[in-house]
């Protein structure tokens, strides 16, 4: 894992993948959900919000991922 190429690629929100593959967020989300290869950002619980993590995946870990699921080599 090449991490100055990861950086350098764009990153897709999870919403964003869940539309462009036409799957449920909370799918998404769980394919990538502890991968040391995509970026996680958690927000802290407040008095009026909870805690959530925000992920952003790598544009080549998500192509990764997709063809993995449909059976095809990367």
């Amino acid at each position: 894992m090449d991490i100055k190429k990861l950086l350098q690629e764009k990153h897709f929100k999870v919403k964003e993948l869940a539309e462009k593959w036409n799957m449920d967020p909370k799918t998404v989300r769980r394919m990538f959900k502890g991968r040391v290869d995509v970026f996680h950002d958690p927000h802290p619980e407040t008095r009026n919000k909870r805690a959530y993590t925000s992920l952003r995946i790598p544009e080549s870990v998500a192509y990764a991922e997709y063809a993995k699921r449909i059976g095809r080599a990367a």
